[in-house]
């Protein structure tokens, strides 16, 4: 009788273990193999087009209408942005399904990253008299930040996450 005690008070209860990714977990999979498709597909048709068109030259002359030196940069670092979580994303994937237990992790600094760089991204067109506040409050930064306010939590409280990735 005295060992069960001792047995059951020095045990953490038991996570359940999950062999395959399932439940709510299927969302933000299906997020993840989205977004290195809507990353490219975006960089491809609004930023690299502005980078082609010539008016990267006319944001440095002070002559055009254009003119605008920090923008040429805001639009290189958009790029790297939607370039660098595109393969970000594709990393994520990888160890959800090997279960690694850092998906979680890499996860949670996937979405926080993006929220912060949309935020920052925002600030700066506000800055840059490039919009208006209504600009601020547009549907990639509304998403980001429900996503935050849904997955981040899923992600650090679920019992299926921490018995999904646990490699």
């Amino acid at each position: 009788m005295e060992n069960e005690a001792l047995d059951f008070e020095g045990e953490a209860p038991k996570v359940p273990t999950y062999k395959s990714i399932g439940g709510w977990l299927i969302l933000p999979m299906i997020g993840l193999f989205i977004t290195p498709f809507s990353l490219t597909i975006s960089t491809f048709n609004n930023l690299l087009p502005a980078i082609n068109s010539g008016n990267l030259a006319a944001f440095d002359d002070p002559t055009s209408g254009l003119y605008n030196p920090i923008l040429k940069y805001l639009v290189y670092a958009e790029v790297c942005f939607n370039l660098s979580f595109a393969l970000y994303a594709i990393i994520i994937i990888v160890y959800a399904f090997r279960y690694k237990a850092q998906t979680p992790t890499l996860y949670i600094v996937f979405l926080i990253g993006n929220f912060t760089f949309l935020v920052l991204d925002h600030i700066a067109i506000v800055l840059l008299d490039l919009g208006d506040l209504k600009s601020f409050l547009n549907l990639d930064s509304f998403r980001a930040f429900v996503s935050c306010a849904i997955w981040v939590p899923y992600f650090l409280l679920s019992e299926r996450v921490k018995g999904t990735f646990v490699k």
